[in-house]
């Protein structure tokens, strides 16, 4: 089993070299354990999601990676192909969604990567040039939406959603 690793801690090259991103076809295997890895860290998904998320796959609407390091599960994002947000389906922009980094993880340096590799994948696969994200504004998640300014997301509209406020950010994409 992994030791767990302390906040704040960057992984060098070689350590980084141990994390694969994966597309995943979310077997039902695959999404037992995904469920169970998120519930235990507090993270509520319903079964019902992945099997959405499974079925969405099958039908070329989204396209979900995986990160782990080494065998162990760190995370997974999502590109939906046809986004939640009607504006960027007419703009031709692609929706970056749910990326989920498991909290014993988080605040390592996985995030950046792991959003690069989700932009890399728009850009070549995908040719798109111009990717966008939705994030819930809770005093939690500042520092994801500090980095997410940091690597040049821009805020361009600002939601309630319930009792949810949501920054949508656009980025473009720009891959040597």
């Amino acid at each position: 089993m992994m030791e767990n690793h302390t906040k704040n801690t960057n992984f060098n090259k070689n350590e980084m070299n141990k994390f694969t991103f994966v597309e995943s076809k979310l077997s039902n295997e695959e999404i037992i354990d995904i469920h169970d890895i998120m519930t235990n860290s507090g993270e509520v998904r319903p079964i019902g999601y992945f099997k959405l998320c499974q079925h969405e796959i099958k039908e070329s609407k989204r396209i979900v990676l995986i990160c782990r390091h080494n065998t162990e599960f760190v995370g997974m994002a999502h590109i939906l192909l046809i986004s939640e947000r009607t504006s960027f389906n007419d703009m031709g922009i692609i929706e970056l969604h749910d990326l989920w980094i498991n909290p014993k993880w988080r605040r390592n340096g996985i995030t950046l990567p792991f959003s690069r590799k989700l932009e890399e994948i728009c850009h070549q696969r995908l040719n798109v040039k111009k990717v966008g994200l939705a994030i819930q504004l809770y005093k939690n998640n500042e520092y994801i939406l500090r980095l997410y300014i940091k690597v040049g997301y821009k805020p361009i509209d600002l939601q309630l959603d319930g009792t949810n406020t949501v920054l949508w950010m656009t980025k473009e994409i720009e891959l040597c």
